[in-house]
């Protein structure tokens, strides 16, 4: 079961636990932890979470969020790990 989480910190905080690169999920550069740290309070300022909302974090430290139901997730971030390994498979 994915953590749920009520702020973009908290999530980037849980993530960090397994994940110090993530990616946008549409983005081509990493994102470090210090830089997502920067990127969450700001995120959390300008956009406060309604109460059905909440964001989730996966085992391996991707970030999403959703209303009400887990399956419904938007993922924002990925691990970047995942992008090189694809990138490497790809050659």
């Amino acid at each position: 079961m994915m953590q749920r989480l009520q702020s973009c910190m908290d999530a980037v905080v849980a993530a960090a636990n397994v994940c110090q690169n993530w990616r946008m999920v549409d983005g081509k550069e990493d994102i470090g932890l210090l830089d997502m740290i920067a990127v969450a309070s700001e995120f959390d300022e300008r956009n406060p979470m309604d109460e059905d909302m909440f964001y989730v974090v996966s085992g391996e430290g991707a970030i999403g969020i959703t209303w009400k139901w887990e399956f419904l997730v938007r993922w924002l971030y990925v691990p970047a790990i995942a992008f090189l390994e694809e990138e490497e498979s790809s050659q």
